[in-house]
């Protein structure tokens, strides 16, 4: 799953990380950076659920319609928005300019093996 999203977020961004990214003598911070957020099992039971989220960093601002962007791709992945807020941050580049970071949840319900 981890190169299917890679591959996914790459058609919107060319630089994706996963877990975490790396920022140190860097230029340019504006990237993506997903991983693995928890797993646990589905409303219904019959199931589990994988959550992973979705870091999207970039100078200055992020475009409103980046993260419309990202939603979808997660969705064709067969992804759902999680319900949980999307929550943003901030940091300064080495005095040069603010950096906003947008992090979202997605979670996909896979089938329990059966025994």
């Amino acid at each position: 799953m981890k190169d299917k999203i890679k591959e996914a977020l790459k058609e919107i961004v060319p630089d994706v990380y996963y877990g975490a990214g790396r920022f140190q003598g860097r230029e340019n911070w504006d990237c993506i950076v997903f991983g693995k957020r928890r797993t646990g099992k589905s409303e219904s039971k019959g199931g589990i659920t994988r959550r992973y989220f979705v870091a999207i960093v970039k100078e200055e601002y992020i475009p409103e319609d980046l993260e419309k962007q990202v939603i979808e791709k997660m969705k064709t992945l067969r992804f759902k928005i999680s319900d949980t807020d999307t929550v943003y941050d901030y940091v300064q580049k080495a005095g040069e300019c603010t950096v906003e970071i947008c992090t979202m949840e997605f979670g996909k319900t896979e089938k329990r093996c059966s025994r």
